[in-house]
């Protein structure tokens, strides 16, 4: 069936199903036109557009932890070997830097070593625990283990407070940076103490034997003997 348009009023117009096809002729073509013409100059505002960055995942070994005496540090790398006791030698690597200036001040690997040969290149070895070391140490070397790497910020008063070092390199009130590197853990100072303490009791037993032969002329492991037997 065809169907015409006609006017039954000066502004109503009834449309048929031919002039709708036509207008959807019309507007899927203004379509395609606008894609014609704006996708080039997408492309183009694409092309010189600035490249998207993506921000960086946050390290969570990287954040800072402070604690209560002033101390911070960072954990660069957790080590998965035997943590410290307080009785413990410890041996580790370390570069030391002025916080002011990030001027390296120390180390345990410096390029001009002028120790001798056979401790060039190793590391500094301590008793942990027992003040040996300024009290940023004690403190940020606590918790760490053997193939551990940690950061150290050293507020003066746990460095060397208001007096500096001896060298002067050191001012009074300087905070310090430390780079610390667990290398290993060498064993109990009890152990030590124990081993010690017996090679004591060895040495006061001969002392006691040989000043009883010289007043009796016999041995006291002789008369020890007798009595046993």
């Amino acid at each position: 069936r065809a169907y015409t348009c006609s006017n039954s009023h000066s502004f109503t117009i009834y449309c048929t199903a031919e002039s709708t096809r036509t207008m959807k002729i019309i507007t899927f073509s203004s379509l395609a036109a606008f894609q014609l013409l704006f996708f080039p100059l997408t492309v183009v505002v694409d092309a010189f557009a600035p490249p998207k960055t993506k921000l960086a995942a946050v390290n969570p070994l990287l954040a800072r932890t402070t604690t209560a005496s002033g101390l911070g540090y960072e954990d660069l790398v957790v080590g998965d070997g035997n943590a410290p006791g307080s009785s413990d030698f410890v041996s580790v690597h370390y570069e030391g830097y002025l916080a002011r200036n990030k001027k390296l001040i120390d180390s345990s690997r410096p390029k001009n070593d002028i120790r001798t040969d056979i401790n060039k290149g190793k590391p500094l070895q301590f008793a942990f625990g027992r003040g040996k070391v300024i009290a940023g140490w004690e403190e940020g070397i606590k918790g760490m283990r053997v193939g551990g790497k940690r950061k150290l910020f050293v507020p003066s008063d746990l460095a060397y407070g208001e007096t500096g070092s001896p060298d002067g390199v050191i001012r009074k009130g300087d905070d310090l940076i430390f780079d610390i590197e667990l290398v290993s853990v060498n064993g109990s100072m009890d152990t030590a103490k124990g081993l010690l303490l017996g090679f004591q009791v060895a040495l006061g037993l001969i002392a006691v034997n040989w000043i009883f032969s010289l007043l009796t002329g016999h041995e006291l492991r002789e008369y020890v003997n007798a009595a046993i037997h």
